[in-house]
């Protein structure tokens, strides 16, 4: 048991020895049967059109060949969809990109099988394939109806304004290019059962897709992660991989690895949407905007995937931090014979932001104002001007007071005056400066996949294994949460054991996505341990002072008592014991009623149990909380001049505020400890008034 604040300490990343050595296992690096196999997937050459005839009678002839799959081998769903329905793992009449799977091989090697999948004689009739938005716009191939948000009249607005300009602006499509690519290794195990690792951001949908595909129920896959090189949202839905990895093992029986060519990765996997806006703003002469409608059209590929979820995210980022009075934003997914635009850092709120960025620079070269005028303008405000065109009134907003500091630390006005002094002087050569503001939703639009889970042990010699839904990928959300679990329990760090992320483990859980991986999956963890430490206060009720807790000399004392809680728990099925770790003490807390009886405590110096009561009022709150840091103060209580000493403590309650009262004449003498709420020095106050100014253990 420790005293230190594990959350605030300065770690390294708990792979981070590993990363640089080569010692971290990926996907790819796991030890494989004598009996494995590898695979290779068999793409489309064309981007839009019906298939005739697929011949694979060379294929199968290859060297090494072990076994073949196409969609006639799928027994359940054809589709890996997240969400809607039109990502086939293998299409049955037509292909819809360039690169889109149409079979997959098994062979001795990876090479033998990347060499067998060339050989397939495939015929088709060409179809003319849609490419761009503005080819989608003329067609009007959408994948969801067009969706329009309306605040106001706009265009009353743009037609009365003394300025207005048209427009449009391009953000271009991005490949995610993960250190990792996409792989996946599928062993069968008996009953039908299939152990999958992959290297995705999102396991339980791994398992269920693969489920669907064998027309299996969701238990017989196990999927574990222990960590992905990379994802940025390219391995959030792309199931591709892990599907045909898990078709391949099942058809051959033996395990599968499936490791693809990194050109295949590029050529199969989506990318980051392209989005065009198409504008028309009207404003003043301080440019203010007073009306402004937008076109935003985004690439949204051959299939829906996520593209209806980061289209909406887009538009509720059109506005970034400006009021816009009057405001028409229509949102158009074009569907397009490219792989399926999916995830990306951002999730669309990118797009959207630099939608309006753009308008603010051009009003501002419009009136050859300095751009972060223009901006400040057009700030939302605290109390008016702070609606957002859906409706949300923007609270918590500190963009003006950050804006200025920014502005005044930065030295902006001087080196923007000196900048375009260069450029006046210099042709070809240009330099350009620029503070942007930025707001972003943290967490998932879809509110039910705001949740997560967590497993945690507690072994009788002290250490804590632990299990949680989030995936690692560099972030460092291991490490995260094991420093909020080592500081809950007090323990040591090097204590507390992150295994793989196992849906065995953790079922259901939502991807590691949305900027929220350590915040929901640290607070359902901590919620674990919370639930451990309220089933060990019962047993506090059933552990008498005789009792001996340090009859093993082999094991240090307060791992024994531990052990010695635990053994008793699992005997006595209690709930009501609360173990609180502080310097060199163990405290044992009881509750009757939910109000502090007595106090067992350990200490280490004397390495003996010694039981002492605390005098209790009635009248104070011993609900708890905790001061972010320790603290000393002095003041007169009644006829006594005490110091109180504010110090942390670990609760199973969350947060504690524990006070040491010392004689002010007998220098760290501890006369008792009480938990209180947030009116602590009020109630505290007034009940030592009470007492004569003094608690004194009984």
């Amino acid at each position: 048991m420790s005293k230190e604040n594990y959350i605030e300490e300065i770690r390294p990343h708990d792979s981070a020895y590993k990363h640089v050595s080569g010692y971290a296992e990926y996907t790819d690096d796991i030890n494989e049967p004598n009996n494995t196999i590898y695979g290779a997937i068999g793409l489309s050459k064309k981007a839009h059109a019906i298939i005739k005839n697929i011949d694979l009678t060379e294929v199968k002839k290859s060297e090494g060949v072990i076994s073949i799959v196409t969609q006639r081998d799928i027994p359940g769903r054809n589709d890996v969809g997240p969400v809607f329905d039109g990502d086939p793992i293998f299409p049955e009449k037509k292909v819809e990109f360039f690169g889109q799977p149409l079979f997959a091989v098994a062979a001795t090697t990876t090479e033998l099988a990347r060499k067998a999948v060339l050989k397939a004689k495939i015929t088709y009739k060409d179809l003319k394939p849609v490419i761009t938005i503005k080819e989608a716009l003329n067609k009007k191939q959408f994948l969801f109806k067009p969706r329009k948000v309306k605040k106001g009249n706009p265009s009353k607005k743009i037609t009365n304004s003394k300025n207005n300009l048209k427009g449009n602006f391009t953000t271009g499509s991005q490949e995610h290019f993960y250190l990792e690519g996409q792989a996946a290794f599928v062993v069968p195990k008996e009953d039908d059962n299939f152990l999958v690792y992959s290297s995705t951001q999102h396991p339980s949908e791994t398992q269920q897709l693969i489920a669907k595909m064998f027309n299996q129920k969701s238990n017989s896959i196990n999927v574990e992660v222990r960590r992905i090189g990379g994802g940025f949202g390219g391995k959030e839905t792309n199931f591709m991989t892990a599907c045909i990895c898990a078709l391949l093992a099942k058809k051959s029986g033996q395990p599968v690895k499936l490791r693809l060519d990194r050109d295949d990765d590029i050529i199969l996997t989506g990318k980051r949407h392209e989005f065009l806006s198409e504008y028309e703003v009207g404003f003043n002469d301080q440019g203010i905007i007073e009306g402004l409608k937008l076109n935003l059209s985004s690439n949204c590929g051959m299939s829906p995937d996520l593209s209806a979820a980061i289209n909406e995210r887009a538009l509720l980022h059109v506005d970034n931090a400006y009021y816009i009075s009057d405001i028409e934003v229509t949102n158009n997914l074009c569907k397009t014979n490219i792989p399926t635009s999916t995830a990306f850092r951002g999730f669309g709120g990118n797009q959207g932001m630099m939608a309006i960025e753009n308008i603010i620079d051009n009003i501002a070269r419009y009136l050859k104002k300095d751009p972060i005028e223009v901006r400040k303008k057009n700030f939302y405000q605290k109390d008016k001007r702070n609606v957002t065109h859906y409706g949300m009134t923007v609270e918590d907003n500190v963009i003006n007071e950050i804006f200025k500091k920014l502005e005044s630390k930065s030295n902006y006005k001087k080196r923007y005056l000196d900048i375009r002094k260069f450029n006046e002087k210099n042709k070809f050569k240009k330099k350009g400066i620029a503070i942007t503001p930025l707001k972003f939703g943290i967490s998932f639009t879809t509110i039910h996949l705001n949740q997560a889970g967590a497993l945690v042990h507690i072994y009788t010699d002290g250490s804590v294994h632990l299990n949680h839904g989030g995936i690692e990928m560099g972030q460092g959300t291991h490490t995260k949460i094991a420093q909020l679990v080592a500081n809950s329990l007090g323990l040591p760090y090097n204590l507390v054991h992150i295994s793989s992320t196992n849906t065995a483990k953790v079922p259901n859980t939502s991807a590691s996505a949305a900027s929220s991986t350590t915040d929901l999956n640290g607070a359902a963890a901590l919620n674990a341990v919370a639930k451990i430490k309220l089933n060990l206060e019962n047993l506090a009720n059933s552990i008498q002072p005789s009792d001996d807790l340090l009859d093993d000399k082999n094991k240090g004392p307060i791992i024994k008592l531990i052990n010695a809680t635990i053994t008793r728990a699992i005997k006595a099925r209690a709930s009501d014991i609360h173990l609180e770790p502080f310097e060199n003490n163990l405290t044992i807390r009881f509750r009757v009623d939910g109000v502090l009886k007595e106090v067992l405590k350990y200490q280490k110096n004397i390495t003996q149990m010694i039981i002492s009561r605390i005098k209790i009022m009635s009248n104070l709150d011993i609900s708890e909380r905790r001061l972010p840091q320790d603290g000393r103060i002095s003041i007169n209580i009644g006829k006594k001049e005490v110091d109180l000493r504010v110090s942390t403590l670990p609760s199973s309650f969350g947060e504690r505020v524990v006070l040491r009262i010392l004689e002010k004449d007998k220098s760290h003498v501890e006369l008792g400890s009480l938990g209180f709420s947030n009116d602590i020095q009020t109630k505290f106050k007034n009940a030592l008034q009470k007492n004569e100014g003094i608690i004194t253990n009984n």
